[in-house]
């Protein structure tokens, strides 16, 4: 049988930066281009939406069809697979997943495990292993059943607490579930009230609203004095304040998560989901989705990505029992697919992960 001809619609990130939907240039699997080897062809059955769809325009990545994590088949092996696709300025048309076919790193693709849905699936690939070089690479934290060890200068998890500032986001979503299994006894988490039963459910121990920070803080601290808890680190999921025009240091949620260390720590373990400027506070280190490559200030050495692949694959096979899939909404049309990455760039998306069903209507 052959594919239809009708042509699908593909997600646009303009040199305006804006999202638009334009015909998908590669509307059935023979149109893409071929495939070197170290690449697969893709049909993307969802895409997941996250902020960086639409603010990588801020980095001067534009003018290509938008989009990152996917769940699909890989049309060479017709298995069902997960992935990422990689960022960057002048991003060839086939990479973005906001599309229904692209060609994808074959280093970067995931089998899905059976009885993982496409939907949670493709919401997966960047919020976990950001969370995962946080905790394994930043922190430094073991994961004895996936196999990493403690880094020399690495945290404890044992009797020990760690901060999540974020955790309604997809990334603090993650972050909670990672520290959970690494053994981290208590998970401090700071989300909106109306989240806290939610996040409690996949692994926090402690919930704080986030609306007024210098009183978060204060609690933060009373709760660690109660509980003769030693706070070791500090993951900001989320970043906020840092991209504001006009704002500063002391009006982001990376400056407010510092003051609830303990202070008794050898080092500073401080790890954001986004680069805190160097100018406002050195100590922070940024998270990132993969570790394999990059332009960073200090390129780090491949088995940083060896040990974030390593909780990826370890939760892959243990899903069933490790993994609490985001509560999930699926769009369908271009319509409501635009509506979603605009309100997840403004953070108007909060304890929900929104995934396209493609093709786009």
């Amino acid at each position: 049988m052959t594919e239809a001809t009708t042509h699908p619609t593909a997600l646009f990130l303009s040199s305006d930066g804006e999202i638009t939907p334009i015909v998908a240039p590669f509307p059935i699997a023979a149109s893409l281009p071929l495939a070197p080897q170290t690449h697969v062809p893709i049909k993307v059955t969802h895409s997941a939406i996250q902020p960086a769809d639409k603010k990588h325009f801020n980095l001067g990545f534009h003018s290509s069809i938008t989009g990152f994590d996917y769940a699909g088949i890989n049309l060479t092996t017709n298995t069902p697979v997960l992935g990422l696709t990689w960022p960057g300025p002048h991003r060839p048309l086939h990479a973005g997943a906001h599309q229904p076919y692209i060609l994808a790193r074959s280093d970067l693709i995931w089998t899905r495990p059976e009885g993982l849905s496409a939907e949670a699936a493709a919401g997966l690939p960047t919020s976990l292993l950001t969370a995962a070089d946080a905790f394994i690479n930043i922190f430094g934290f073991g994961f004895a059943s996936a196999g990493i060890e403690q880094l020399p200068s690495g945290t404890h998890s044992q009797g020990k607490g760690v901060l999540i500032w974020g955790g309604a986001s997809a990334v603090g979503w993650a972050a909670i579930q990672v520290a959970r299994e690494i053994g981290v006894e208590f998970i401090f988490v700071v989300a909106s009230t109306k989240n806290h039963d939610l996040l409690r459910g996949i692994g926090a121990t402690h919930v704080f609203d986030y609306t007024h920070p210098e009183e978060t803080t204060k609690e933060i601290k009373r709760t660690l004095q109660s509980l003769d808890v030693t706070l070791t680190a500090v993951f900001d999921a989320v970043g906020a304040g840092l991209e504001d025009a006009g704002s500063t240091y002391e009006n982001s949620s990376c400056y407010w998560g510092k003051q609830c260390l303990s202070g008794d720590q050898e080092r500073d373990a401080l790890a954001c989901a986004r680069p805190v400027p160097r100018e406002w506070d050195s100590d922070w280190e940024f998270a990132i989705f993969s570790r394999k490559w990059g332009a960073l200030p200090k390129q780090s050495p491949e088995w940083t990505w060896s040990r974030q692949e390593k909780v990826m694959r370890w939760f892959l096979e243990n899903h069933a029992a490790a993994w609490k899939p985001m509560p999930t909404r699926v769009v369908r049309s271009k319509e409501d697919a635009v509506v979603a990455i605009n309100s997840s760039a403004e953070g108007r998306i909060s304890c929900e992960k929104v995934v396209i069903r493609h093709p786009i209507l």
